[in-house]
């Protein structure tokens, strides 16, 4: 197996959260793939409290509207660090943590992303923050 190092850059946010009129889980992961990045998964808590101290918790209907998210991107570590501004840009409220971890294989990670598509990738995402 081909091992590498990698970085998983992990965004804890809730569920209502927005950006630009859409949900900010979705706009992160498309702007995740859009940049390139090797994944994203959405995980949806059951439970869980942040900043506010308030719980979110599937068991109270009231509380239900808003539960925890997390939004898991993973990549080379520059890609990552690349990311990382956009994610800054895009989160108003939130956690965001990144940590080392090892790729045992990823067939996507040996045959992606060409030079040139990198930089039309970039020039796509700065005119996609800037709008």
């Amino acid at each position: 197996a081909t091992m590498s190092r990698w970085l998983e850059l992990n965004i804890y946010i809730g569920e209502t959260d927005q950006w630009k009129h859409q949900s900010l889980y979705l706009a992160l992961i498309e702007m995740a793939r859009d940049y390139g990045l090797a994944g994203a998964t959405v995980t949806r808590g059951i439970a869980g409290f942040g900043e506010k101290a308030r719980i979110r918790t599937t068991r109270i209907l009231a509380l239900s509207v808003d539960l925890p998210l997390v939004v898991t991107i993973v990549d080379q570590a520059a890609m990552i660090n690349e990311f990382i501004p956009v994610v800054r840009e895009m989160v108003q409220s939130g956690l965001i943590t990144v940590q080392p971890i090892t790729v045992i294989e990823s067939v996507q990670a040996k045959s992606r992303r060409s030079g040139q598509f990198l930089r039309t990738i970039r020039a796509s995402r700065n005119k996609q923050l800037s709008n």
